[in-house]
């Protein structure tokens, strides 16, 4: 009981600290650049699963790892930020279609569900970096991944063209006010 009052409680805070912080500065470029940056790690974790790139010799160090891994998400937040909404749109289709597949794949026994479970290893087991799970890429990994691609094709498509008129952010309450 103590754990499902615990993952409604950390996401809901979060989420309500990011919201007031949009709210009393005024900008949405704050709460943007945390999908941002979530959608940047995504990508550098995607990369890094990448067996040609995740047994190099200098990824032993965890040094080296995680300021790879960090400059590549700083990297695409600081190209991405420069266009709040259309980030905010691919950015949430992104995360929401892996989301999606990360449950598919736990049902169909695929692999790409290491893509972030690797990170979270590396994060937390001591010597985890001499330790490397990347399973062999099957039928099942490759109907899993171009479900990924068509689904985030399909969110991102449908939220842009829905979008396109409308303008980029809702007013603020504060300002709304005055």
């Amino acid at each position: 009981m103590v754990h499902i009052k615990m993952y409604f409680f950390a996401p809901s805070s979060v989420g309500a600290f990011w919201v007031s912080i949009w709210k009393c500065l005024g900008s949405p470029a704050l709460s943007v650049f945390l999908h941002i940056v979530m959608t940047g790690y995504l990508v550098a974790f995607c990369i890094v699963f990448l067996p040609s790139v995740g047994f190099v010799g200098g990824f032993q160090s965890d040094a080296i790892y995680w300021i790879t891994l960090s400059g590549i998400a700083l990297a695409i937040a600081l190209v991405g930020i420069t266009k709040a909404k259309t980030a905010a749109i691919v950015c949430g289709a992104a995360i929401g279609s892996y989301s999606f597949i990360y449950g598919c794949d736990s049902f169909a026994g695929g692999h790409l569900k290491y893509i972030i479970i690797n990170q979270l290893r590396r994060a937390n087991l001591w010597a985890f970096n001499q330790a490397v799970l990347t399973p062999p890429f099957q039928a099942t990994d490759i109907a899993l991944t171009v479900s990924w691609v068509i689904l985030f094709l399909l969110g991102a498509v449908v939220q842009l063209f829905r979008e396109s008129e409308r303008p980029p952010f809702p007013a603020e309450s504060l300002r709304i006010r005055r």
